[in-house]
């Protein structure tokens, strides 16, 4: 596997969250590559993360909301969404102290929702074969 990259989806839709894992690998190798991603995610599911990790990501998030409040797209995405639905400025600026509210028992209680085995969906795409 060349690059690994994982994305969380919460969407407005009951029961439509989401993640995906994406990787790139070599062709022949692909199959297997999606296998132990597979894996990988319902391990994550059914231990959850360490406190490490979940001190990690508060650290990376608050680098990546700082550098992102710095650009005015930021905002104006911010702007819109507070109209779209109602909400106040005050949930943007809150959101790191949201995020650091956020516990293993919690996440424990999201993945076991999210993260089933009858939920996955599998896409590998490769380069046709010759």
């Amino acid at each position: 596997t060349y690059s690994v990259g994982a994305q969380y989806a919460r969407l407005d839709f009951d029961g439509l969250d989401g993640m995906a894992v994406m990787f790139t690998a070599d062709p022949a190798k692909a199959e297997e590559a999606a296998k132990v991603a597979k894996e990988t995610v319902l391990a994550f599911a059914k231990d959850g993360p360490t406190d490490a990790e979940i001190k990690a990501t508060e650290a990376q998030f608050a680098n990546i909301l700082g550098a992102q409040m710095q650009r005015p797209g930021f905002w104006i995405q911010a702007l819109s969404n507070l109209r779209a639905n109602g909400r106040s400025l005050d949930v943007v600026k809150q959101r790191l102290d949201m995020l650091r509210k956020v516990d293993r028992k919690m996440l424990a209680e999201v993945l076991a929702k999210v993260l089933v085995d009858e939920r996955f969906l599998q896409v590998i795409a490769a380069p046709a074969k010759k």
